[in-house]
C-alpha cells in the first residue's frame, strides 16, 4: 500500500510484530493484510472534542464518543472540560479518568478548566493536574489580569492554554454571522470582531509571558492575520480551524438550529482566509469541535437551541474532498494537519508510521 512515512508517501509494506512496527520495506512475511491501492496513514489527533460525560449523557458518552472518533480515524482526542461537574477539581478529573479507562476504546485526554467551575473568578491549582492543557472553553476568561496570571503560571509549568476566543460583551446574545441576511429571523448577529478582539488581547499577554497560547476554532480573517504577525515576532502561538469553517460560508447556510454553532459560520472572506492559512502553513492543525446534542436540545427556536454539531466521523472525508481532491493541498499536508502537527504542538507521542512505533 501507499504509506505516509518520513514526510512522504512511499509504496512499501509495513511489518508489524507484537503490535509494533519493526520494518518498512518490500518484504512480505506472516499474516498479510492487503491494502493494495489504499493509503496507510498515521491515526488522527483531535485537540477539541466534547463528549458530554459526566453530566450530559443524553447527548453523548465516553463510550459512544470514543467509538465515533475511532470510526473517523482518531485514536487520540482532547476532551473539553465544560461538563457537569466542570473538570476543575482533582476529584472530577480523576473520576473522568476512571470513566475513560472503563469505557473508551481510544486515548481520551481531558483538558482542565483555567478557572474553578469556568466562572472566571479564581484560578484552578494547575500543579495538581497532569493534564495535556487548560481551557475554559465556551466561557472565555474575561478578566485580563486573571488571564495574565494564568499564562504566567502555565508558562512555568510548560503547559499550554487553549482558548475559545470571544469577547462576550461584543457577542451580546448573537448567534449567526453579522453579514448573514437575518430579516426574517429573531436571531441576533454575532459580530466577527467578538473573536478578533479576544485573540488580540490574548496574543499580547502570551507574547509577554511566553506561554504557549493555542487559538481554538479560529474563524475570521482578522484573527488569522494577527496570529501570523505574532508568529513572525516569535510568539509561541498555534491555531486550529474546523472542517465546517473550511467547507462552509454564511452564504451557503440557513438560519436553522442545524447551522447554529459557535463560532458561527463566517463570511466568504473568512472562509478564503482559513483555506489560504491551511495552504501557506499559518494554520497549524484541524480540530472538529465535535459537539453533539440530544434532539430535544437542538430542536428548539433559534435563541434556545444548543450551539454545536458533530464532526468526528466526517472530518477527513470533508477535508479530503474540499482540499485534496480539488488540488489545493497534497494529502501529506492534510495528514500533518490532522496528526503530526497536533502531536508536535502539544508534545505528544506522535503517530508516525515509523519503526518502533505501535
Amino acid at each position: 500500500g501507499y504509506v505516509y512515512t518520513e514526510k512522504e508517501i512511499k509504496l512499501i509494506n509495513v511489518i508489524i510484530e507484537d503490535n509494533k512496527i519493526v520494518e518498512l520495506s518490500n518484504s512480505v512475511r506472516g499474516k498479510v493484510i492487503d491494502v493494495t491501492g489504499l493509503y496507510v496513514a498515521p491515526s488522527f489527533i483531535d485537540p477539541h472534542v466534547h463528549m458530554r460525560e459526566p453530566g450530559f449523557t443524553d447527548s453523548e458518552t465516553i463510550k459512544t464518543g470514543s467509538r465515533a472518533a475511532a470510526r473517523g480515524g482518531y485514536t487520540k482526542v482532547f476532551l473539553m472540560p465544560n461538563t457537569n461537574p466542570v473538570i476543575s477539581s482533582i476529584e472530577a478529573y480523576n473520576e473522568l479518568l476512571n470513566i475513560i479507562k472503563k469505557d473508551s476504546i481510544i486515548d481520551c485526554l481531558p483538558l482542565v478548566a483555567i478557572t474553578k467551575d469556568e466562572q472566571g473568578k479564581e484560578l484552578v491549582d494547575f500543579e495538581q493536574f497532569d493534564a495535556v492543557g487548560f481551557s475554559d472553553d465556551g466561557k472565555p476568561v474575561s478578566n485580563s489580569y486573571l488571564m495574565y496570571q494564568a499564562m504566567l503560571k502555565l508558562k512555568a509549568l510548560n503547559k499550554p492554554v487553549l482558548c475559545h476566543c470571544e469577547d462576550l460583551d461584543l457577542v451580546h446574545k448573537g448567534t449567526f454571522n453579522n453579514s448573514l441576511k437575518q430579516e426574517n429571523s429573531d436571531a441576533l448577529p454575532n459580530l466577527d470582531i467578538s473573536e478578533t478582539t479576544n485573540v488580540a488581547r490574548d496574543l499580547v499577554i502570551a507574547a509577554k509571558t511566553g506561554c504557549h497560547y493555542h487559538v481554538c476554532h479560529l474563524a475570521t480573517k482578522e484573527s488569522l492575520d494577527l496570529v501570523k504577525f505574532y508568529k513572525s515576532i516569535g510568539c509561541n502561538v498555534t491555531c486550529e480551524v474546523t472542517p465546517h469553517h473550511v467547507v462552509l460560508n454564511d452564504q451557503m447556510i440557513e438560519i436553522t438550529p442545524n447551522y447554529k454553532m459557535n463560532p458561527p459560520i463566517r463570511g466568504i472572506k473568512d472562509q478564503n482566509a482559513v483555506i489560504e492559512g491551511i495552504i501557506d502553513g499559518s494554520v497549524d492543525m484541524i480540530s472538529t469541535d465535535h459537539a453533539p446534542h440530544s434532539f430535544e436540545k437542538k430542536n428548539k427556536e433559534i435563541s434556545q437551541a444548543a450551539f454545536g454539531i458533530v464532526g468526528l466521523e466526517t472530518s477527513f472525508p470533508l477535508l479530503y474532498t474540499k482540499l485534496v481532491k480539488s488540488g489545493l493541498i497534497k494529502l501529506e499536508r492534510l495528514l500533518d494537519l490532522m496528526s503530526y502537527n497536533v502531536a508536535k504542538a502539544f508534545n505528544l507521542d506522535n503517530h508516525e508510521i515509523k519503526i518502533g512505533n505501535k
